[in-house]
């Protein structure tokens, strides 16, 4: 079984679950008048993915002794995943966010092993030149997942409740481990066999935080991640607030969070080979600062639903071009590296580590805007359009004060970030 489908099937399964965290569940709770600070406890599920690298020597050591460990562990974190959402559909409620995290924290956890594992593999068994393509392969998979974990979910729970939503995560997430089933478990997952296979592994997480370089590259990727971490993970929330229905915002979603991916991720490959790696992504920055540029200005002065949506799908083109990037660029930082799995666990926590913040802090933001009686107002006069035309849903203007301050804020923040990262990268010429 070659690593590009071991990968995809990975992938896959986190981004359900990871995806509807952070696009179905926020909507659903929006829609159902739950305040933006209990909404927090779900970002905070994602806790073991921001700790990862802490726990990622004792991960990889679990790979590598013996091989087939890795296949048992991708095939647990299947099995955990069926599981934890059948719970959810058993005994679960939308307003139950404490249970929901209890058992997503479970599915982060044994996810986040499994990718430490695939991105050590993935260092040691490819070229330079194949990073770029595996990575590329990654952020399919996520947009598979995100259309699994966002769309269907939204869908399926507007149409049949939450426990039947749940059930169908299930399935989706049992149909994607069938490549676990079929991997080979004699540790040799691409064309090239591990580099570290004949060495004693050595992996020690007091060398990698005593590294200077790798605290200054870990602080570069986070001043990448944070503008789409403290806008996207509250996207959805916004399309509820501002009147439109879930399946409405099934619909966006998966435009913006899901369908620009299987475009934004092909296109940052191919821009790379066309004008070069340092280039592409000082457009790719470039063009960051001027969507949150664009969205600030209309949240304040115009307030065009069409603007938002057009704004969140600018986003969206940036979050899966950005990660052919940071995974790209993380992964040639780490070749040389002895213990390359603990190193790029300890970057990759850098978008863990913004995930979390910036979902904890998104919400925590317009829980301070955005009163009780905002939210019970807001939820009890949302509007389904399903049966309007597009051009009618879209060329509706008017947001509620508090919740224009409240996003108005989170865009500005997120510009002063990208901001920073288009300064890093024009400046440091070494980035490429």
């Amino acid at each position: 079984m070659q690593i590009y489908a071991i990968s995809f099937g990975v992938y896959g399964v986190v981004s359900i679950f990871t995806l509807m965290i952070y696009g179905a569940l926020p909507a659903i709770a929006a829609k159902n008048g739950l305040p933006p600070q209990q909404i927090s406890l779900l970002y905070l599920s994602m806790i073991p993915f921001m700790l990862s690298f802490f726990y990622s020597g004792f991960v990889e050591s679990y790979r590598k002794k013996p091989p087939r460990n890795f296949k048992l562990l991708c095939l647990t974190l299947g099995a955990v995943s069926v599981l934890g959402f059948v719970l959810l559909g058993v005994v679960c409620a939308p307003s139950d966010i404490l249970l929901m995290s209890v058992v997503f924290v479970a599915m982060c956890l044994l996810g986040a092993c499994a990718i430490i594992s695939l991105n050590a593999i993935a260092i040691e068994q490819t070229s330079a030149d194949k990073k770029v393509a595996l990575n590329t392969i990654m952020l399919l998979a996520s947009g598979v997942g995100g259309v699994l974990g966002i769309v269907l979910a939204l869908f399926v729970y507007e149409e049949f409740g939450f426990s039947v939503a749940c059930y169908a995560m299930a399935m989706c997430v049992g149909v994607l481990c069938v490549p676990f089933v079929l991997m080979s478990s004699s540790g040799k997952y691409g064309n090239i066999k591990s580099s570290t296979e004949h060495t004693k592994p050595t992996h020690s997480i007091l060398k990698t935080i005593k590294t200077p370089r790798l605290w200054w590259q870990l602080g570069f990727l986070c001043a990448c991640m944070l503008p789409i971490t403290l806008a996207n993970t509250t996207s959805t929330m916004l399309l509820v607030y501002i009147g439109f229905s879930l399946q409405v915002v099934g619909i966006f979603s998966a435009i913006l969070n899901c369908a620009i991916m299987f475009v934004g991720s092909p296109l940052a490959y191919f821009f790379i080979r066309i004008l070069g790696f340092r280039r592409a992504f000082i457009a790719l920055l470039g063009f960051c600062v001027v969507v949150f540029v664009g969205l600030v200005v209309n949240m304040w002065l115009w307030q065009n639903h069409a603007f938002i949506v057009l704004g969140l799908a600018g986003v969206s083109v940036y979050f899966c071009a950005l990660f052919v990037f940071v995974y790209s660029l993380g992964m040639r930082w780490c070749e040389g590296s002895t213990q390359s799995g603990v190193d790029f666990s300890f970057l990759r926590s850098a978008e863990n580590a913004c995930f979390v913040i910036g979902g904890v802090v998104a919400s925590q933001i317009l829980g301070i805007f955005i009163a009780q009686e905002k939210l019970d107002s807001l939820s009890s006069h949302s509007s389904d359009f399903i049966g309007f035309s597009l051009c009618e849903v879209l060329g509706k203007s008017g947001i509620e004060s508090s919740v224009a301050n409240g996003y108005g804020v989170l865009f500005c923040a997120s510009l002063l970030f990208a901001i920073i990262a288009l300064g890093i990268v024009v400046r440091d010429k070494k980035i490429t």
